[in-house]
């Protein structure tokens, strides 16, 4: 069984895309038992967000975060899985770089 922990003062539910070990490991012939990811992160000026300052940063300054998995596999090999993963994960590599972003508003009435 596998299990998805997040911190959800992150609010980032796409992280749950990091669940792409068990594939990677898979394709191994590894079996993943479980998985839970912790996360924390420090936001730049939470008062831009909650409209109590006009001016400054409202995204994230760090985000970090530990994988813990168990599985049947040496600590090594699950390391290579998980670099590989974070390496070419669209998760990771977003906030990393500049990215056009266009979210509309539709009122339903």
């Amino acid at each position: 069984m596998l299990e998805l922990c997040e911190a959800p003062h992150i609010g980032f539910s796409y992280l749950k895309y990091l669940q792409n070990l068990p594939i990677r490991a898979s394709r191994r012939g590894i079996q993943v038992e479980a998985l839970e990811i912790s996360l924390s992160g420090q936001i730049d000026n939470i008062f831009v967000f909650l409209g109590l300052e006009p001016e400054g940063h409202s995204g994230f300054r760090t985000i970090t975060g530990t994988l813990y998995v168990q599985a049947d596999a040496e600590a090594e090999i699950l390391q290579e899985l998980w670099r590989h993963t974070v390496a070419v994960s669209p998760v990771t590599n977003t906030p990393a770089r500049p990215v056009t972003m266009d979210i509309a508003l539709r009122q339903i009435l």
